[in-house]
């Protein structure tokens, strides 16, 4: 029983640890959109964003909003900036 608590704990605290379970995903989606490889940055982010990334839903929401690595849309981009 006291070694199920302790991976029960070990799992709570990975996941909500920054760098848990997509956070070294999402450094590099950042890297990306940073080098100014936005296609490459999109193909990481967005689907980051879509689980509910908070992260990711900003710089998806700055990926609309200057038309880096896809299709300029403010009102998508107002979209995730607000989610």
């Amino acid at each position: 029983m006291k070694n199920i608590f302790i991976i029960i704990c070990a799992v709570v605290f990975f996941c909500a640890s920054p760098k848990g379970a997509d956070g070294g995903t999402l450094e590099k989606g950042i890297a990306a959109f940073k080098s100014k490889e936005y296609n490459v940055s999109l193909e990481i982010i967005r689907p980051l964003a879509i689980k509910g990334g908070a992260r990711a839903q900003f710089y998806l929401g700055k990926m609309y909003n200057n038309g880096k690595g896809i299709t300029k849309d403010k009102k998508e981009a107002v979209k995730w900036y607000r989610k």
